[in-house]
């Protein structure tokens, strides 16, 4: 019955030599045909209206052309007044007496430039030329600055040493010969072992008959050879010292084979030197005549083992002895003191010196931040130019009026002229309904042409099935045979095995074996038992080591450190108080606690600034106030208040600004500038309604009208592409792109507005663009409020493309149809996220790909016939099983596109896909190289390509 509407002179007049694959291509073109005449009758229709309404926006055009030419001489005349205004200013730095001044090359290039000035690039070299002078003149000041920085820190550095040098004088009871880190810790391993312990220094002292010249000598010997810090140990700590000296550094004294000295050298137990020490008979055999094989001579010579030398003394003795080391403990803490004193009378100095050129930079600054600007120059020529495109914008208006209306002839006429191959021969009357209903008629004919061809393959696929599933059957028959023998053969294994269990459990049941393993699980439990308390005991004494070590802390140096924080909290706390009542915008005191409203001062502080340094603050603050170019007219000045004090914060950057020559505060400055809004937005909504007329007048609603009509066009061709095809689930979607509804009060709904669009703007009443002109200025409202809210600035002309960008006035919503043979007419349903759960995953499958496939074949629709309708998939159809896949090729191949896809296990060898050229990429084991092995599926069999 289709055939004969249709009337297709290719139609099958018998199913059983016919070719699907040769007929369907024919009938798509045929198709295509149908619908590309349907087109082309709507666009000529359509054409010779427009023709129309082009002629009579040819003659408005003329009248506004002259208009503008007139506006543009008025601007060119106030730029030459400007020009010379901002010369004049110049001219007035070149005075001498000025912090920032300019020299006479550099004023007369400066009129060169202002009398050249077109735009940025000459506000750029204006601008290169004054900061050029700037740097010129700050230039020596900040290397001096610098200079004087870097010697202060140093300065400072170098004193903290000192004092770090004299805190651990101070601290330390005693003074001990300089001795390496390892060492210092070997002794420590001593002390914490409880092993008794001494260096030599310790246990003696100098005869009273000695002079410091011979002291000094005698110290100098023994430091020299080792032994004034050589370990002295009891006879019963020797063995477990030795024990540790095996590991760790370190070095001691051991004089048992050494004779007895006839004149033993002139040293003294110490008071209170130990009575294990013995160290009356160690000095004994310590020689001070050169004899023996350790001696310490008064002329300097010394001995010890196989080492000879001569010692001269530097420095007083320090030593040996209690009061030489408190004598020298005092010597060098009165040595760094005068240290300290001469380095902070040095740091005064540099400082001041800072401050004198910190204030010479910071008068050259202010005067070139006060330098005049171009701004008024700019505005005048920006003026000008916009006068000047408009006049060129409305010549080129006219221009393009007059070549669309003569496009416009040549467009119809060439619509016409391919209408005619497209029509010629067609049995069917000359317009669009007639043709479109033909191409509905014909796309009929196509789905049922290709449910006979599926039906046709799945009958040669379901033979093919049978054959195999009848070959796999015997050879399941014949690995029936075989496990049968293997059963066999392992019951007679069992049995065996049977036999040798029942054997051993006669043996383990005799009362002498039963007896050795109840001993044996006996033992083994004592000594599980004595493992756990071993471990208990070497965890215990881990804990008493860890606590020995946290329980000795320096308590000197808490009581130090919490009297410094105490006077640091004091002073800052004072700080705040001042800070509280000083500068623009701050409380001042009130009853709350000062830790609230140090509370409260924080977190007015921004999230991401919390975290910044001094410098970077001040850094950001100056870039922002260097890029606030609309404030320049307003002479925006930063004036320091407070001084910073020992590593404290408390300088700040005082932000004024002038208004008419008004000096304000940055708070009272806010105020002036809001009390002007209301004004400024006044004025706006008046050029609100002047730009949205000149948009209503101009091309801009007919590009949207034609745009949205495109994209309307192109959702229908993909709903209905999605209708049409006949999944083997019974699913069937479509796809409506449905006009969003008012957001405010002052919008239009987008139905309301794209009619109110479509109107012609000569025939259009004041009542019709008040709405249009109240919906883009709520529309432009609400942009600029999202805009301030991210704090993201955005321009007017970007709110501008926001509001018109029509692809927001939309939105998208697909429907699906699940009929079965008990609902072969079923209710259309929104696709939902319930609904899309409530799917099998074939289901599921389909409702992902079928529109992302008929929104491909909908593009291409518009594409040459000889165009290719590519598409690429990587890792295809990955979750989807193997049947539904299947469905998913079928589907392709449906709907005529070409694919390249990508995956680690598809092969897509299926009965709905006719011909298929297939590449793997194959390693060998251990191999270096990749093969690439081709293949080629001709519906029915895979076939390995020849390399």
């Amino acid at each position: 019955m289709l055939n004969g509407e249709l009337r297709w002179t290719h139609h099958p007049s018998s199913l059983s030599a016919f070719d699907f694959n040769v007929q369907l291509p024919l009938l798509a073109q045929y198709a295509k045909r149908l619908r590309s005449a349907a087109n082309l009758l709507q666009q000529h229709k359509s054409a010779l209206d427009l023709l129309d309404g082009y002629e009579r926006d040819l003659d408005a055009a003329n009248l506004e052309l002259q208009h503008a030419r007139s506006q543009m001489e008025a601007a060119e005349q106030l730029v030459v007044r400007e020009r010379d205004s901002l010369c004049a200013a110049f001219a007035q730095l070149e005075t001498p007496a000025l912090p920032f001044r300019l020299n006479r090359d550099e004023v007369q290039e400066l009129f060169r430039l202002v009398n050249g000035y077109e735009g940025l690039c000459q506000e750029q070299a204006i601008q290169e030329l004054l900061r050029t002078a700037r740097e010129t003149l700050a230039r020596p000041l900040q290397g001096e600055f610098y200079r004087l920085k870097q010697l202060s820190s140093q300065q400072q550095a170098a004193l903290n040493d000192l004092a770090a040098k004299r805190r651990e004088l101070e601290q330390q009871e005693e003074l001990p010969p300089p001795r390496s880190k390892a060492v210092q810790q070997t002794r420590d391993l001593l002390k914490e072992r409880g092993i008794p312990h001494a260096a030599f220094y310790e246990l003696v002292d100098f005869d009273d008959q000695f002079s410091p010249e011979q002291q000094a000598l005698l110290e100098t010997q023994l430091m020299e050879t080792g032994l004034l810090d050589a370990l002295v140990l009891p006879e019963s700590a020797k063995e477990d010292a030795a024990v540790i000296l095996a590991e760790h550094p370190d070095h001691f004294l051991n004089l048992e084979n050494t004779p007895k000295a006839t004149a033993p050298v002139a040293l003294r137990p110490a008071s209170e030197a130990p009575a294990w020490a013995n160290v009356a008979d160690l000095l004994s055999r310590i020689s001070s005549l050169p004899e023996g094989t350790v001696y310490f001579s008064s002329n300097g010579r010394y001995r010890q083992g196989a080492i000879q030398g001569r010692s001269v003394a530097l420095q007083p003795a320090g030593y040996i002895g209690a009061s030489t080391r408190r004598e020298n403990r005092r010597r060098q803490i009165a040595a760094l003191s005068l240290q300290i004193e001469e380095q902070q009378q040095q740091i005064h100095a540099t400082l001041d010196q800072i401050h004198r050129v910190e204030t010479d930079l910071s008068l050259l600054q202010n005067g070139y931040e006060q330098r005049p600007t171009t701004a008024d120059l700019a505005a005048c020529l920006q003026l000008a130019s916009t006068q000047r495109a408009e006049m060129e914008q409305k010549e080129r208006i006219h221009e393009d009026r007059r070549q669309r209306f003569l496009h416009q002839q040549e467009q119809a006429n060439a619509l016409r002229a391919k209408l005619l191959p497209l029509t010629k021969d067609l049995p069917y009357e000359r317009n669009a309904e007639t043709y479109e209903a033909m191409a509905g008629c014909c796309e009929d004919y196509q789905i049922l042409f290709r449910d006979i061809s599926t039906e046709k393959q799945k009958l040669e696929i379901a033979e093919i099935q049978l054959n195999n599933l009848e070959q796999q059957l015997d050879e399941l028959n014949d690995e029936l045979l075989e496990c049968t023998d293997r059963i066999r053969f392992h019951e007679a294994n069992l049995r065996k095995t049977q036999v040798s269990i029942d054997a051993l459990e006669e043996y383990l049941n005799q009362p002498e074996t039963r007896a050795l393993a109840e001993k044996l699980e006996s033992l083994r439990q004592e000594l599980a038992q004595v493992h756990e308390r071993l471990d208990g005991a070497k965890m215990e004494l881990a804990l008493s080591q860890n606590d020995l070590q946290h329980d000795l802390p320096d308590l000197s140096q808490r009581k130090e450190r919490l009297q410094r924080d105490m006077l640091d909290e004091e002073r800052k706390r004072q700080i705040f108080e001042e800070e509280l009542c000083h500068g623009p915008g701050q409380p001042g005191r009130n009853d709350n606690e000062l830790w609230k409203q140090a509370e409260t001062a924080k977190n007015a502080i921004r999230q991401n600034d919390r975290n910044l340094g001094l410098d970077r603050l001040r850094t950001s603050l100056e870039k922002n106030v260097r890029d606030a170019s609309v404030l320049n007219s307003y002479r925006i000045t930063l004036n320091p208040l407070f001084e910073n004090e020992d590593n404290l914060l408390r300088t700040r950057a005082c932000i004024d600004l002038y208004p008419n020559g008004q000096r304000m505060d940055l708070l009272d400055f806010i105020q002036y500038i809001e009390r002007h809004i209301e004004d400024d937005q006044q004025l706006l909504s008046m050029e609100d309604r002047r730009l949205f007329e000149t948009i209503l007048n101009q091309t801009i609603t007919t590009k949207l009208s034609h745009r949205i009509n495109n994209s309307q066009d192109w959702t229908r061709r993909m709903s209905g592409i999605m209708e049409q095809l006949n999944t083997s689930m019974g699913l069937r979607f479509s796809l409506n792109w449905k006009g969003k509804p008012a957001d405010q009060q002052e919008e239009l709904a987008t139905r309301e507005l794209i009619d109110l669009l479509r109107k012609d703007p000569a025939v259009m009443g004041d009542a019709d663009r008040d709405k249009i002109t109240s919906h883009f200025r709520a529309k432009i409202a609400k942009a600029r409020e999202l805009s301030r809210q991210s704090a993201v600035p955005a321009t007017y002309s970007e709110l501008m493309r926001q509001a018109l960008d029509f692809r927001n006035w939309f939105e998208f919503q697909l429907y699906y149809q699940k009929g079965n043979s008990d609902n072969p007419a079923p209710t259309k349903r929104e696709l939902t996220d319930s609904a899309f759960n409530s799917f099998s995953g074939g289901e599921k499958a389909m409702a992902m790909y079928v529109p992302l496939f008929a929104a491909l074949s909908a593009q291409y629709a518009a594409a040459s016939e000889d165009a290719p309708q590519l598409m690429a998939l990587d890792e295809a159809f990955a979750g989807v099983d193997e049947t539904n896949i299947e469905s998913m090729f079928a589907l392709v191949h449906q709907l005529g596109l070409n694919y390249i896809m990508n995956s680690q296990a598809l092969w897509g060898c299926y009965a709905s896909v006719p011909s298929l050229n297939i590449a793997e990429l194959w390693r060998p084991q251990d191999a270096d190289v990749v093969t690439v092995v081709r293949y080629h599926w001709d519906g029915h069999t895979r076939r390995m390509e020849e390399l």
